[in-house]
């Protein structure tokens, strides 16, 4: 089984600060090591310019720059591991 964790709600503030999504990963009930892990960000209606990314191991940061036009639209992080895939869609909120 495979968890995307982060704290508060799955969202980003444009013009704030980095949010942090880390991969979580379990075999046979137990926590397993996801070091392998490939990021992705699907962003419908927007521009990936608009963001910073920093990717470490199972660690995603992204932040929304100050572009407030993306306020209420959607994207998604898919992060893949030798233990399979998990998605999540996360917001752009105001500050």
């Amino acid at each position: 089984d495979l968890e995307i964790i982060y704290s508060g709600s799955p969202a980003v503030r444009a013009g704030g600060g980095f949010k942090k999504f880390t991969l979580k990963a379990w075999a046979n009930g137990e926590l397993v090591d996801a070091t392998n892990v490939k990021w992705s960000i699907d962003l419908i209606d927007g521009d990936l310019g608009k963001f910073e990314q920093s990717v470490k191991d199972n660690v995603f940061k992204i932040k929304c720059l100050p572009f407030y036009d993306m306020v209420g639209k959607t994207f998604t992080i898919t992060a893949t591991s030798e233990y399979g895939s998990k998605s999540l869609i996360v917001e752009v909120i105001s500050l």
